[in-house]
Protein backbone atom coordinates (compact mmCIF):
# COMPACT_ATOMS: atom_id res chain seq x y z
CA UNK A 1 0.00 0.00 0.00
CA UNK A 2 2.74 2.53 0.69
CA UNK A 3 4.77 1.76 -3.05
CA UNK A 4 2.24 0.83 -4.98
CA UNK A 5 -0.95 1.92 -3.25
CA UNK A 6 -4.85 0.23 -4.28
CA UNK A 7 -7.44 1.88 -6.22
CA UNK A 8 -10.00 3.34 -3.91
CA UNK A 9 -13.35 2.04 -3.47
CA UNK A 10 -14.99 4.74 -4.93
CA UNK A 11 -13.06 4.19 -8.31
CA UNK A 12 -13.08 -0.02 -8.22
CA UNK A 13 -15.44 -1.67 -6.41
CA UNK A 14 -14.40 -4.59 -5.05
CA UNK A 15 -15.25 -8.11 -5.58
CA UNK A 16 -13.92 -11.64 -4.30
CA UNK A 17 -13.00 -12.56 -7.87
CA UNK A 18 -9.68 -14.13 -9.18
CA UNK A 19 -8.50 -11.96 -11.71
CA UNK A 20 -6.07 -9.14 -13.49
CA UNK A 21 -5.86 -5.57 -11.89
CA UNK A 22 -8.40 -3.13 -13.60
CA UNK A 23 -6.71 -0.63 -15.82
CA UNK A 24 -9.26 1.79 -15.41
CA UNK A 25 -11.94 2.96 -13.34
CA UNK A 26 -15.66 1.00 -13.08
CA UNK A 27 -16.18 4.23 -15.14
CA UNK A 28 -13.85 4.26 -17.26
CA UNK A 29 -11.59 6.96 -15.92
CA UNK A 30 -8.58 7.06 -15.19
CA UNK A 31 -7.55 4.82 -11.56
CA UNK A 32 -7.32 6.81 -8.25
CA UNK A 33 -4.65 5.19 -5.97
CA UNK A 34 -5.21 5.67 -2.07
CA UNK A 35 -1.33 5.23 -0.77
CA UNK A 36 -0.33 5.28 2.76
CA UNK A 37 2.22 7.88 4.73
CA UNK A 38 4.26 5.60 6.82
CA UNK A 39 4.20 2.03 8.08
CA UNK A 40 4.46 0.48 11.06
CA UNK A 41 5.31 -2.46 13.06
CA UNK A 42 4.06 -3.44 16.39
CA UNK A 43 5.21 -6.73 18.13
CA UNK A 44 2.85 -8.20 20.32
CA UNK A 45 -0.76 -7.56 21.82
CA UNK A 46 -0.03 -4.67 24.23
CA UNK A 47 1.65 -2.86 21.45
CA UNK A 48 -0.99 -3.53 19.23
CA UNK A 49 -3.57 -2.28 21.82
CA UNK A 50 -1.47 0.27 22.03
CA UNK A 51 -1.27 1.73 18.38
CA UNK A 52 -5.08 0.75 18.66
CA UNK A 53 -6.09 3.22 21.17
CA UNK A 54 -3.62 6.12 20.06
CA UNK A 55 -4.78 5.50 16.15
CA UNK A 56 -7.32 3.37 15.09
CA UNK A 57 -7.87 0.11 13.12
CA UNK A 58 -4.28 -1.62 12.39
CA UNK A 59 -4.10 -4.18 9.76
CA UNK A 60 -2.64 -7.47 9.86
CA UNK A 61 -2.11 -10.98 8.03
CA UNK A 62 -0.94 -14.37 8.24
CA UNK A 63 0.39 -17.70 6.10
CA UNK A 64 -2.68 -19.74 4.88
CA UNK A 65 -1.42 -23.40 4.68
CA UNK A 66 -3.52 -26.28 2.48
CA UNK A 67 -5.49 -27.29 5.80
CA UNK A 68 -6.99 -23.85 6.52
CA UNK A 69 -10.26 -24.87 4.88
CA UNK A 70 -10.51 -28.46 7.05
CA UNK A 71 -10.17 -26.19 9.83
CA UNK A 72 -12.91 -26.60 13.05
CA UNK A 73 -12.35 -25.32 15.67
CA UNK A 74 -9.39 -24.96 18.69
CA UNK A 75 -5.91 -23.60 18.84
Amino acid sequence: MKTNGVPTYSCVEYTAINGNCPKTCDNGSSLQFYQVASVNTYSGPSAIQGAILAGGPVETAFNVYEDFMTYSGGI
